[in-house]
């Protein structure tokens, strides 16, 4: 069976409803956005491929939530931001790799070395 090449991202947006809309519910404003971030050519288990898948969800979430350069008001940088962040969030836990999972939430694996007197030797301590 082939391997999957594409995972996809979703995020909510809420649109903003002008004033011949006023009438309508809630509901009816709030609209899907997604991209297909496709990653079928990296390997994941490396730490190039968990870095650039990285960053392709990051450019997927920046174009769902609506990120834009130049200046915005302060709410509307905060709902971008929240957007990314709940997006990014999504699309890793749904990818469900742990290499990049774990790039992304920063776990790095430490090995402690123990002897059989119970002295350890930590990374980065001086013996």
């Amino acid at each position: 069976m082939s391997r999957i090449a594409v995972g996809v991202i979703a995020a909510l947006s809420l649109c903003a409803a002008t004033p011949a809309f006023a009438q309508q519910s809630a509901a009816s404003t709030t609209q899907l956005n997604a991209r297909v971030v496709p990653y079928g050519d990296l390997n994941l288990d490396s730490r190039s491929g968990a870095d650039t898948m990285l960053r392709r969800i990051d450019n997927a979430s920046r174009y769902v939530c609506g990120d834009r350069t130049g200046p915005r008001p302060m709410q509307e940088n905060g709902s971008v931001h929240a957007c990314m962040h709940e997006s990014m969030e999504t699309a890793v836990n749904d990818l469900g790799h742990p290499n990049v999972s774990d790039r992304y939430y920063g776990n790095t694996p430490e090995v402690i070395v123990g002897d059989e007197d119970g002295d350890y030797a930590y990374p980065g301590k001086e013996q």
